[in-house]
């Protein structure tokens, strides 16, 4: 019996070893199919992070090109006043989740805000009904009036469900009167997605010439 046994070990095609090898493939490809797992997540996480970031640069772009048709930033409730003492939104923000604020200082929870594509799409400030004026109804040249859609439309969310936000409010002089900064410095107006950890940690008032991105936040600046 033992010489039997003994036969079957050396023998390399004996159920021993056979037994031996397929112990041995299974366990590699558990370890390769891991790393698979682990190397498919990654690219996941880098294909989110580069859609974000495309997404609050288009959304930069998209209202640099409403100020420089209009003259003036997307950011009042009523297209017919857009004077210095007309109602604006301080925060401009797509659909989605309200993200984490690790800063303490966005007013995500209250105060004016409005919907992105009530401004860049659909000329529908405030939901108002009461539209900028269009393109061909001024009668000065110098700016052309509202000259839309300057999107086609506003994702739903960052690649995590969280709302994109914009702080336009600092872009008017409305705004930038209640930043209270020292004479001569100007606030600073970007577009931002919380990014992967889906929590702010960019300060929602900064000097432009002294921002400062926090964490792993998506940004765009706009001035």
């Amino acid at each position: 019996m033992r010489t039997r046994l003994r036969s079957l070990l050396k023998d390399n095609r004996g159920i021993a070893t056979s037994l031996m090898e397929a112990t041995l493939v299974i366990t590699i490809a558990a370890v390769l199919s891991t790393v698979a797992v682990i190397t498919s997540g990654d690219q996941v996480t880098d294909a989110d992070i580069n859609s974000g970031k495309s997404e609050v640069k288009l959304i930069g772009i998209s209202v640099l090109s409403f100020m420089q048709d209009t003259g003036y930033a997307p950011a009042f409730l009523l297209g017919n006043k857009i004077g210095p003492n007309d109602g604006i939104t301080m925060i401009l923000e797509s659909e989605g989740t309200d993200p984490d604020d690790s800063t303490g200082t966005w007013p995500l929870k209250d105060g004016a805000k409005d919907l992105l594509k009530h401004q860049i799409v659909e000329n529908n400030p405030g939901d108002s009904k009461n539209p900028y004026i269009r393109v061909g109804d001024l009668s000065y040249a110098r700016f052309q009036g509202w000259n839309g859609p300057y999107m086609s439309k506003v994702s739903a969310g960052d690649p995590w469900g969280d709302r994109y936000l914009v702080n336009i409010g600092f872009a008017t002089s409305q705004g930038a009167a209640a930043a209270n900064l020292p004479a001569g410095r100007k606030p600073a107006v970007f577009v931002i997605s919380a990014g992967p950890n889906r929590s702010i940690e960019t300060k929602y008032l900064q000097a432009a010439d002294e921002f400062i991105e926090g964490g792993d936040d998506l940004i765009f600046r706009i001035q």
